[in-house]
């Protein structure tokens, strides 16, 4: 798990790492006993085989085999944790604990660093989204997942009392994880934490008083980080300011000043009026071939002058369709309301990692970048295989 924390080169190690432990423990025999009993690791994987189904018509085979690879998680993650003994979270609560205090840990450090890089320069700028993680080389919105979802695995222990801290220590540490969370400037992930954050309010706080206490604290944490830093507040305020007749335009300069919101809403428009136009929306233009075509319907627009080349769609929706058409979105969302029926019927954790990832889904491809893909093949197998919360 912590793994995930790492460069990619050394969490991909990690990930080898976790294979070789396997492999020693436990002997053939079990394995394959818990593999006859979770034939669903199968079923799991079936991400991995929407890609494996398009190298049959990808022009690019060499990248498309390279995707394959990049993904293997994906498939080896699913077949390890099956063939293991299953994990009952209850007892091992520990192991998910431990993830989530790393995670805040290492939000700390990254403030302090911050606070020196401020005295040095005195530059806010530190304190804010990519500036705040980029001694790690670190894309913050991959790290405020991992963030949000430390502070449920917390509010969760606390609440089984897995976790035994006063209540002032408790409340203490989440508001400062809501405060570091406010800062890597996630807009879609703090809409997430908002969402949580009510949940728990409204159904583990028995008081009314409390309830609206709690509900007041928590929003004087949020606005009080958002205005105090002007560059958070402004990535906040884009979303009501942004040009927004840019996405009626044929043709892009290369200083145009696009947004976030507006930018990916253009890059969604194109791609999506190219593959249909090219009559491939049944099928896609197959993931090895992908990335050439958004890059050509890039061109065709100026889009390529301002560097955007290479860029994705920020969309793991709108990638699977153009990747795979109509049949791999379908087959794709087919896949997700079955994790979301296990999770509901059975795991408020693995529920709460699912609704995490796939609502930053709509905003980010956080399965085209590794930090997504070993996140979610790792969590979302530990989870499925698990026994009941």
């Amino acid at each position: 798990m912590l793994g995930l924390l790492l460069p990619f080169n050394y969490s991909s190690f990690m990930v080898i790492l976790l294979v070789l432990v396997w492999l020693l423990k436990d002997g053939f025999k079990e394995k394959y006993r818990n593999l006859k009993q979770n034939r669903k690791f199968i079923f799991l994987s079936g991400f991995y085989f929407i890609y494996v189904l398009g190298l049959l018509y990808s022009e690019d085979f060499s990248r498309g085999v390279s995707i394959l690879e990049k993904n293997l998680s994906l498939l080896i993650l699913p077949f390890v944790f099956a063939s293991s003994s299953s994990l009952n979270l209850d007892k091992d609560y520990k192991l998910l604990s431990i993830f989530a205090f790393v995670n805040l840990f290492i939000g700390a450090l990254l403030v302090i660093f911050a606070t020196v890089q401020f005295l040095n320069t005195g530059s806010t700028s530190w304190f804010y989204y990519d500036k705040l993680t980029e001694i790690l080389n670190f894309h913050p919105i991959y790290l405020a997942m991992y963030v949000l979802f430390s502070i449920v695995i917390l509010i969760y222990g606390y609440i089984h009392r897995y976790i035994q801290l006063r209540p002032i220590v408790f409340i203490s540490i989440i508001a400062c994880s809501v405060a570091f969370l406010i800062l890597l400037s996630s807009k879609t992930v703090l809409a997430i934490s908002m969402i949580i954050l009510l949940y728990f309010i409204l159904t583990e706080i028995k008081s009314r008083k409390a309830k609206l206490a709690t509900f007041g604290f928590f929003l004087l944490i949020f606005m009080i980080t958002i205005f105090s830093f002007s560059t958070t507040k402004n990535r906040i305020k884009e979303i009501v300011n942004s040009e927004w007749g840019l996405i009626s335009k044929e043709h892009y300069a290369y200083n145009e000043n696009f947004t976030g919101i507006t930018l990916r809403i253009i890059t969604w428009k194109i791609a999506i009026k190219h593959l249909w136009n090219d009559e491939n929306i049944m099928i896609g233009v197959s993931p090895g071939d992908s990335q050439n075509f958004l890059d050509n319907v890039y061109a065709k627009y100026g889009m390529d002058a301002a560097g955007y080349t290479g860029y994705n769609l920020h969309n793991q929706y709108v990638e699977i369709l153009i990747k795979s058409g109509i049949i791999g979105l379908l087959v794709f969302l087919s896949w997700i309301f079955i994790l979301f029926k296990e999770a509901v019927n059975r795991k408020k954790l693995y529920f709460f990692f699912l609704l995490i990832f796939f609502t930053s889904a709509i905003t980010e491809s956080n399965l085209e970048v590794h930090r997504g893909i070993v996140f979610f093949a790792l969590f979302n197998s530990l989870f499925f295989f698990s026994e009941r919360d």
